[in-house]
């Protein structure tokens, strides 16, 4: 009887092509999701402005009415609109009071996961706003 083959030839180019493919989506994975935290912080950043700027649009008939510091709904709507136009991102907009809410996505190119079939990842902020009139007496 003659000894079965012991030769592990080629054994470690096999695992060492598994291993690539392995550090290659990892690191597609770091490098991608950091791109996709930093888009997502830039949703956050424009969202919150946006929502100031509509917290910004007063509602002028009211306050010379009645007195009382108002949001207009629909120009905060148009403010938020102009903002998010320099962006070049869309967003939604809702007004409830006195509170401006600005949701703003949009779809992030990703570098490395295009490899894994991956071309974009959708990214997601919200910011809100409220109008706040300045400093009075008592607040000091």
């Amino acid at each position: 009887m003659t000894a079965p083959p012991t030769s592990e030839r080629g054994s470690a180019t096999a695992f060492l092509a598994v291993f690539m493919v392995a550090f290659v989506a990892l690191g597609g994975l770091v490098i991608d999701g950091g791109f996709a935290l930093a888009a997502q912080r830039r949703a956050i950043n424009e969202a919150q402005a946006a929502a100031r700027a509509g917290a910004g649009a007063l509602g002028l008939s009211q306050f010379r009415t009645a007195g009382e510091f108002a949001v207009d709904p629909s120009a905060a709507q148009d403010a938020v609109a102009d903002y998010l136009a320099g962006t070049g991102h869309a967003g939604t907009v809702r007004v409830d009071g006195g509170v401006v809410e600005v949701t703003v996505s949009f779809r992030q190119p990703v570098a490395a996961l295009r490899v894994l079939g991956i071309d974009r990842l959708a990214v997601k902020g919200v910011g809100r706003a409220r109008q706040a009139r300045g400093v009075v007496e008592e607040d000091r």
